[in-house]
């Protein structure tokens, strides 16, 4: 890991709400995350793909949760909840994938200090009672999984596309002719603002609606995607705010 983008957006960590919610989970939190949570409080990690131990298939960490009164979402209190009783008890949520999976840490048992992935499509029952074979082992301990992170190189992704996955619109704008059409259409029907609204590159869309791009159907793709990913409502809201001002 080099580094932790938006770490601490939501405030630093109160040290009386940590012990608070180690008394909440009835464990102390592994170490090595609990010295990560009291520097960042939450925050994406750069690169932030990972690997299950031992194979090729992975995914990609949205964001870390902290302990702060920002949005459920990005709090680690609030997904304590939603999952409790739906994973074992000896692991804890602390960050999510884009597909509303789950990337956990152990706090007891032969789970204590190990990174953990929970397939939400997997979950079920088996004979009325909690099913737990959707878990997966990512890591031995915190700093193993941080060292691991990567960036996945898409061969097939245009240089433009990683701008927006970044929303860096430094690098859009050093991309873009200065005689670009933005309104050409790619491969799928997409323009660049409304690739930049699946995105969640909400840098990019102010970027791109300032220099004259048209919205097109950017709110119908955002809205589709806070439909799954609460943190797409960013892109939303800012449509939206763009669109009154027309």
């Amino acid at each position: 890991m080099k580094q932790v983008k938006n770490a601490n957006q939501f405030g630093k960590l109160d040290e009386r709400r940590l012990c608070n919610f180690e008394q909440r989970i009835g464990a102390r939190l592994p170490e090595e995350y609990r010295v990560f949570l009291v520097d960042h409080n939450g925050g994406t990690p750069v690169p932030n793909h990972f690997n299950t131990l031992g194979e090729s298939g992975g995914s990609r960490l949205n964001e870390f949760y902290g302990l702060h009164d920002g949005p459920s979402y990005a709090n680690l209190e609030d997904s304590y909840e939603v999952y409790l009783g739906r994973m074992p008890a000896s692991v804890i949520p602390i960050a999510s994938d884009p597909f509303g999976n789950a990337i956990c840490i152990g706090i007891s048992g032969c789970e204590a200090g190990k990174i953990i992935f929970w397939d939400h499509d997997l979950e079920g029952t088996e004979d009325e009672q909690p099913y737990f074979g959707n878990i997966t082992l990512i890591a031995n301990s915190f700093n193993e999984f941080l060292d691991g992170l990567f960036e996945w190189q898409n061969p097939f992704e245009t240089e433009i596309m990683k701008a927006l996955k970044k929303d860096d619109t430094a690098l859009l704008e050093k991309l873009l002719p200065e005689d670009v059409d933005l309104e050409a259409e790619d491969e799928f029907g997409r323009t660049v603002i409304e690739n930049a609204a699946c995105a969640n590159a909400t840098n990019c869309i102010q970027y791109l609606f300032s220099s004259g791009a048209t919205l097109r159907n950017a709110l119908k793709l955002a809205e589709k995607n806070a439909e799954f990913f609460e943190e797409h409502k960013r892109s939303v809201e800012l449509i939206k705010s763009l669109m009154a001002k027309k």
